[in-house]
């Protein structure tokens, strides 16, 4: 479940990095941590980011308020999780995991990486470090190096669904109505299409 004060804290970081004052000492209690992450081994921890990761995926990322808005959400239903293919890791801690989100950023898939059982302090967090996007192709390339952890039920890209636009009125049987894939309803949910 979110955290209460998530979104009301991170508007309030957001205004003071967009004013120039950077408080990157601290972190947000994003929220528990979601079932589909306690199913592939990640500790039962808050779920955290600090305002110095939100200040690197909003100027360095491009993710946008609303995808920050909806970090939680998007983390709690994922398309996929994956074990971290990064060279950065510590041996010493937990492996870090990459969770593929169902939104995309230019064509590209949204992912989080989560690192697990991070200590902030005293306190023991599974911490976000980024949210980017990445070429689908990486997502190929992991699968084919046994990282794959979790994998939503599939959808076929072929896949169709009538949709009557809000305010219209619904399509006469036996009328043409409109077909969108799911690869297009992907890119609206992600704002990358109208």
């Amino acid at each position: 479940m979110e955290d209460q004060n998530y979104k009301i804290a991170l508007n309030v970081f957001l205004q003071s990095i967009k004013a120039g004052t950077k408080y990157h000492e601290y972190s947000l209690d994003v929220g528990i941590t979601p079932p589909v992450l306690l199913a592939v081994g990640v500790p039962q921890l808050p779920l955290t980011i600090s305002v110095k990761t939100i200040d690197k995926c909003f100027y360095q990322h491009g993710v946008s308020e609303a995808r920050l808005r909806r970090l939680y959400d998007l983390i709690a239903n994922p398309q996929s999780v994956f074990l971290s293919d990064s060279p950065h890791i510590n041996p010493s801690q937990a492996h870090p995991i990459v969770v593929i989100t169902i939104e995309v950023k230019d064509e590209n898939p949204i992912l989080v990486a989560v690192h697990p059982n991070q200590r902030i302090g005293r306190r023991a967090v599974n911490q976000v470090k980024s949210v980017y996007d990445k070429p689908e192709e990486m997502l190929t390339k992991w699968k084919g190096k046994g990282l794959l952890l979790w994998e939503a039920p599939a959808i076929p890209p072929s896949s169709t669904a009538t949709v009557t636009p809000i305010g219209q009125p619904a399509a006469k049987p036996g009328a043409a109505a409109p077909v969108v894939t799911v690869k297009k309803v992907r890119r609206i949910i992600s704002g990358g299409d109208s």
